[in-house]
């Protein structure tokens, strides 16, 4: 079987074609991950099957019927190293929400001694927050709550741009932060 079969074959949802790529360059692909980019085997095997996944979602809405330059392989090396990228954004996107709050991970440390000062922490919290306007309340609710994309919120709330949506959400931040602690000054 040809790759050019391949996708004809599974156009039509041949799903043995999908398992004839799979095989085809399984191997490959993870020793070339696992040597460029330093991964484990399972990372770069758990990239592979998103990628394979993908090639058959853009198979059946009708976006690969053509291979172009480096042919299936290299569509599928192109869109595994996308899927590593995309994966390690999120890693560090995940780490950067992590120390963004880590003055409220500290301050919840001290108070989690006792249910008690737990409540009273989660009850400043919530005073701080109340006492944001509205645009804060709904960027932060969306960002930290509903985990939304900064992308998807600067659609969702009209930012004029991107990097607005962002200085807004840094703003904010701000905001609760000294709300939170001038509520506590006030004590």
């Amino acid at each position: 079987m040809t790759d050019r079969n391949a996708i004809k074959l599974l156009k039509k949802g041949n799903m043995e074609a999908l398992g004839w790529i799979y095989k085809k360059y399984r191997v490959r692909f993870v020793q070339r991950m696992m040597t460029k980019w330093s991964c484990s085997e399972e990372e770069a095997l758990e990239v592979y099957h998103d990628t394979v996944i993908e090639l058959d979602r853009q198979v059946a809405i009708g976006k690969l019927s053509q291979l172009w330059g480096g042919g299936l392989g290299g569509w599928i090396f192109r869109t595994g190293n996308n899927k590593w990228h995309e994966k390690l954004r999120g890693i560090k996107k995940r780490k950067e929400k992590e120390h963004e709050w880590s003055w409220l991970e500290s301050e919840t440390a001290a108070r989690n001694d006792s249910p008690e000062m737990e409540e009273i922490f989660l009850e400043e919290l919530s005073a701080g927050l109340e006492r944001l306007d509205g645009r804060c309340q709904k960027l932060l609710r969306y960002y930290y709550l509903e985990n939304q994309s900064l992308k998807s919120i600067w659609e969702q709330m009209q930012f004029p741009s991107y990097a607005a949506a962002k200085m807004a959400l840094r703003r904010c931040r701000e905001r609760l932060r000294e709300m939170i602690f001038s509520l506590k000054k006030s004590e």
